[in-house]
């Protein structure tokens, strides 16, 4: 077996692992290897509801251990009515992995952590495997011990040989939050003199205690959402329309203070209501939309952010409710992955095994092999293209993406094989009532490495119809870039703002064999709303 095909294998079977395919049959660890220890370190022991703890991953032994690792796993449940899931955190080196990351399956409610590489194997120095950070949602009645099981812990080789993994489950004490000591009360320092002068006001001289209250989470439509998903990752553009209120009772509209008439003098002024800030965040972080409310009064933002893919579960509320507004508000967007099916056909290979036509969720994984039987005569395998560009989007057999939408992929062939450069296709994903969606996937040989990639945007047409002057950091752009560390990662920008003209472009920054960092850009994309 030629040392492409067994890399292939183990390739297949990491993504199809990742992708939530059940695989049966028997493992069995590679005989005489000593197991790869995994161990654990929690932030803290215990916790009281509204309390987060961070949770690393790591090897115990992996550099004594005689393993050439080009494929590695780590699945953990986290049980959903019990703690949210906040920060995650791959540590694998990733230098020229084909994936390397650690994100929420939502719908297995695990927090996987996945390695792959067919150029090398995973440093022996390797330690650090993942972190993740967790909030406890749930209040106790007792004091209970709940564990973070690790339902797969799993290391090939290139042979495609499974060695054995030994671990054990982090354990988080849970408290009852009415056993939360209370903070101490502060008794703020009084001079013999001040105290002397305030004493006939004073009734007590302690400052009054403080008890940290948890978040509250409640929706408008008193849904109770789950933990904020991570999936593809996206970016709402900010909208270009300027929310405006009415002044607020008592106040003139110049700033100046209002005019007293004769026979207003001895009228009561009225009492000035106190104001307070909503401010909405898509899932994020960044802000969709800011409002004043009056004290009392509900928030009146009726708007519902759009996640492809995603349907829209309420709001997460910093501090009480939205329907009665008494503090400063944070609102964050709270989702779930929708039933909608995407259809995804080949031509000129196979998805997800021997199909050429399946049909997937949102941030499902597929992958792509090129059939070597129906390559024509004389003709030789190029790469893929997918709908939305006539670029080639891919030069490997295997090509694996996560869904962002219905997709045709066809296989490409040419006269010749010629050596590629790395590069970033954009991708107009959808165009629909609630928004435009431009996505941008790179591709990077063996031989370079990955430094970042994102999308440029602009409305002004001399810059969005020229190459030279549409380029990353120039005046009259604003450059979104990827938070994904992977080298085949896929970024979307979604434009809520469909009245106007719209030009979007991709880059890729990457490190070519003499260690020079390089930018390329893809073409130019435009929305025109006058066309769609």
């Amino acid at each position: 077996m030629n040392n492409f095909l067994k890399k292939t294998i183990s390739f297949i079977l990491v993504m199809i692992i990742s992708a939530g395919i059940f695989i049966s049959g028997d493992n069995f660890g590679v005989k005489g290897a000593e197991p790869i220890e995994i161990g654990y370190s929690i932030s803290t022991e215990s916790l009281y509801q509204g309390d987060t703890v961070e949770v690393k991953f790591f090897f115990k032994n992996f550099e004594e251990v005689n393993v050439d690792c080009t494929a590695f796993q780590l699945d953990v449940y986290v049980d959903p009515a019990i703690f949210s899931v906040g920060t995650m955190k791959c540590n694998l080196d990733g230098t020229d992995a084909m994936m390397y990351t650690t994100k929420l399956n939502e719908s297995e409610n695990k927090v996987k952590t996945i390695y792959f590489n067919t150029r090398s194997s995973l440093p022996k120095d390797s330690s650090d495997i993942s972190t993740m950070t967790l909030t406890l949602k749930k209040d106790f009645a007792e004091i209970t011990d709940v564990q973070l099981n690790i339902t797969l812990a799993m290391a090939l080789d290139a042979d495609n040989n499974r060695f054995d993994v030994t671990y054990s489950s982090p354990v988080v004490k849970c408290l009852p939050l009415s056993e939360k000591p209370a903070e101490p009360t502060v008794t703020p320092p009084v001079s013999p003199s001040a105290a002397a002068s305030t004493a006939p006001f004073v009734t007590s001289s302690a400052a009054p205690s403080v008890t940290d209250k948890p978040p509250e989470t409640i929706p408008p439509t008193d849904v109770v959402p789950s933990a904020t998903p991570v999936a593809t990752e996206s970016v709402n553009l900010p909208t270009a329309t300027t929310d405006s209120y009415d002044a607020p009772v008592g106040t003139a509209n110049s700033g100046s203070a209002p005019a007293v008439t004769e026979d207003s003098a001895d009228t009561p002024s009225e009492t000035v209501k106190k104001e307070f800030t909503v401010t909405y965040l898509d899932s994020n972080g960044r802000v969709i939309k800011s409002e004043t409310v009056e004290e009392g009064n509900a928030a009146t933002n009726s708007k519902v952010p759009y996640r492809p893919g995603y349907d829209f579960l309420g709001w997460t509320v910093s501090s009480g409710t939205l329907k009665n507004i008494t503090c400063d508000v944070t609102a964050v967007a709270v989702y779930e992955i929708s039933d909608v099916l995407y259809t995804i056909n080949v031509t000129g290979g196979t998805v997800n095994g021997n199909n050429t036509s399946v049909k997937v969720k949102y941030d499902d994984c597929v992958i792509v092999k090129v059939d070597e039987s129906v390559i024509p005569e004389n003709k030789y395998f190029v790469g893929w293209k997918k709908t939305g560009s006539d670029k080639v989007v891919s030069y490997n057999k295997i090509y694996s993406f996560l869904v962002t939408g219905s997709d045709d992929v066809v296989a490409v062939y040419g006269d010749t094989v010629s050596d590629v450069l790395p590069q970033t296709v954009l991708f107009e994903r959808s165009v629909n009532t609630e928004a435009v969606i431009f996505t941008c996937e790179s591709f990077i040989p063996a031989g370079c490495s990955y430094s970042g990639s994102g999308i440029i945007v602009t409305k002004d047409e001399n810059i969005g119809k020229s190459v030279d002057l549409f380029i990353l950091n120039a005046e009259g752009t604003t450059s979104y870039r990827a938070n994904n560390n992977s080298i085949n990662s896929q970024f979307s920008v979604i434009n809520h703002n469909l009245a106007e003209v719209f030009y979007a472009r991709s880059y890729l920054i990457y490190s070519d064999a003499n260690g020079d960092k390089v930018t390329v850009y893809s073409d130019i994309n435009i929305y025109n709303p006058e066309i769609f």
